[in-house]
């Protein structure tokens, strides 16, 4: 039963903040200037990944939120992430440590992947960037 309770909420964050993560237009990369604009932009947003993953660890929520776009904020509000990271805690046990990171693009987007060890499961959290470094999209999934 708690491995069926536990895979079932990826789904219900996946479901909360998946209007927040729209395809972006074909973002094809032109020139050289474009390409190294786009590189300094994602090795800029792995920190703030790893960052956004502390804050969450911390039950830092408003911090979390913060990093929204219009869009996320008006799907996962501070309260919402609030009872739903509370939801995933006690499936999950309390968080435990924070893993390796890494970035790719998809869909336009950039994303970043950071391993979480909470104390009954491993997740992936994965947080995706759009073009301004704004969060559009936020889920943990079973690692």
């Amino acid at each position: 039963m708690k491995c069926a309770m536990l895979s079932a909420l990826p789904i219900v964050m996946a479901a909360c903040v998946l209007s927040g993560c729209v395809p972006a237009a074909d973002t094809s990369l032109g020139d050289s200037g474009t390409e190294r604009q786009a590189a300094a932009s994602e090795a800029n947003v792995e920190p703030k990944a790893i960052s956004l993953v502390d804050n969450l660890s911390r039950e830092d929520f408003a911090s979390v939120v913060a990093e929204f776009d219009a869009t996320m904020k008006g799907v996962l509000s501070e309260a919402a992430l609030k009872q739903t990271w509370t939801t995933l805690t006690q499936q999950a046990g309390p968080f435990k440590s924070r893993g390796k990171s890494r970035v790719t693009k998809e869909m336009g987007y950039t994303v970043v992947y950071v391993e979480c060890a909470f104390e009954r499961a491993n997740l992936n959290a994965r947080v995706v960037y759009n073009a301004s470094g704004e969060v559009t999209g936020l889920f943990l999934n079973k690692a």
